[in-house]
């Protein structure tokens, strides 16, 4: 199955709409809680200063609640772009370029470089302190999530052993959606984990062209060799990293192959220049729209505001 951006849109809105739905709930458990400490202090049934402190808390827990229902309505809100995105995308694919806008990328095809016995490489390697990090940071993730589910288990356990009458349904759905969310957690890390253990550990991933095609290095460690013909839509993205530096998409029927034009340091091309490395990397676009006949396209706004010329 193609992986296209964006294809889970509707786990941001449904997943959205169902943590919404569950912290609204919450909130007005909370508010209700809170409202009757109130009653409860104004008669005098307890020492009303430990009902103020415990309405306080019941009030705390419900603005909580509120900031995570703004938080879904967020995701939910987005959701409606990735749709159109991820619609759009699949119309390219299928033979609608027009549904993307041109992207503001200059290529010139008189200038393709003759590849029979040479290759245009772009492989990246994540550097030794940004491969520590994310092994830490799994690692962290992992050891959170085992403690809180771990925790999560304990509390119910606690609860539907002690006082099994006095456990509100509110408070049992809450435990199980607390366990549940941990574990899809701790799976989708620990997927990830193993997915993208061969780039974690330094192998170079991206793309290197030939006059027949595209051998694309996938993160995974697996490589996949693709000819122009099969090629689709071109997608460019920006990274973030300035104006200049961009990610790249080549859509074909079953494989996006990705890459970017980051600066020399995070390629594995020693001693180039800054303008020789851009000369080197202008000439893949050129190499690409000349094999395929794929204009690039782009969803920002920013990079589709200038024609390009061809």
């Amino acid at each position: 199955m193609l992986r296209i951006p964006d294809r889970f849109w509707w786990v941001q809105r449904y997943g959205g709409l169902l943590g919404a739905l569950g912290c609204l709930v919450g909130a007005i458990q909370s508010v209700l809680v809170a409202q009757d400490l109130a009653q409860l202090a104004g008669d005098h049934v307890i020492d009303p200063r430990i009902l103020h402190n415990e309405g306080e808390i019941a009030l705390l827990q419900a603005g909580i609640f509120a900031l995570f229902i703004a938080q879904a309505s967020i995701v939910i809100w987005a959701s409606f772009g990735s749709r159109e995105r991820f619609q759009r995308r699949q119309r390219a694919i299928e033979g609608d370029q027009e549904a993307i806008p041109r992207a503001a990328l200059t290529v010139d095809t008189g200038s393709v470089p003759r590849l029979s016995s040479d290759s245009l490489e772009f492989l990246q390697q994540a550097s030794v302190v940004d491969r520590r990090v994310k092994l830490i940071g799994l690692s962290i993730a992992l050891l959170f999530g085992i403690a809180l589910a771990g925790l999560s288990l304990v509390e119910a356990y606690a609860l539907a052993t002690t006082n099994p009458a006095g456990m509100a349904l509110w408070e049992r759905g809450t435990l199980v959606f607390l366990f549940v969310g941990v574990a899809a957690g701790m799976v989708v890390i620990l997927i990830a984990a193993t997915r993208y253990l061969p780039s974690f550990l330094g192998k170079p991933y991206g793309v290197s062209a030939t006059d027949d095609g595209l051998w694309y290095y996938l993160q995974t460690g697996r490589r996949q060799f693709l000819r122009w013909e099969e090629f689709r839509l071109f997608e460019v993205i920006p990274s973030g990293a300035g104006r200049y530096y961009q990610k790249y998409k080549l859509y074909s029927g079953t494989v996006v192959a990705a890459w970017s034009n980051d600066p020399p340091s995070s390629i594995l091309l020693s001693g180039l220049a800054m303008q020789e490395f851009r000369q080197r990397h202008q000439a893949l676009p050129n190499l690409i729209v000349a094999r395929t006949g794929l204009l690039p396209r782009t969803f920002d706004k920013k990079l589709a505001e200038v024609n390009s010329g061809i």
